[in-house]
């Protein structure tokens, strides 16, 4: 019985190291995306800023919940953070009229083959990569983030 709980044990493990990727990752990915205004956004735009980045996509209700505390860590942050929704694989029409509908005040960007996604290792929705100022990446958490944990990871991303 005590061998098959620490096989138990393992696994459980593995499967949480593959999903939580913490640690200094080296330079971020430098995407190329579009925003839902049209405007191109690449990661270099932001250098000199930590950033923010949540992956999220209509189907998740958990994106969605979770915008109020995203928008809360972005106006905390000011100016020293960006904060950006990269929308992955949903229709730019509908994603427009959710953002609307949502009154969603953060850029949102379009991933919309999801190829900044997979770069990033995206496993599911949401994820939230956090990037220091100088375009290293810090974490990349996936599952919906507490107000406190939004503020102490984005805390770390201004530190490294």
């Amino acid at each position: 019985m005590k061998k098959k709980l620490a096989l138990a044990a393992v696994v459980a493990l593995a499967l949480w190291a593959m999903l939580v990727v913490r640690g200094d990752r080296g330079n971020a990915y430098d995407f190329r995306l579009v925003g839902l205004d049209g405007s191109p956004a690449r990661l270099a735009d932001f250098r000199g800023r930590a950033v923010v980045m949540k992956f999220w996509t209509l189907g998740c209700p958990a994106c969605i919940r979770a915008l109020p505390e995203l928008e809360q860590a972005a106006r905390q942050f000011g100016d020293g953070v960006t904060t950006v929704l990269v929308n992955v694989m949903d229709d730019p029409g509908v994603v427009r009229r959710a953002v609307d509908y949502y009154q969603i005040n953060l850029r949102v960007l379009l991933d919309t083959d999801g190829a900044v996604a997979r770069r990033y290792r995206v496993r599911g929705f949401p994820t939230y990569v956090f990037i220091s100022p100088t375009g290293r990446q810090v974490e990349i958490i996936p599952g919906r983030l507490t107000a406190q944990d939004l503020t102490m990871l984005t805390r770390r991303a201004l530190a490294r």
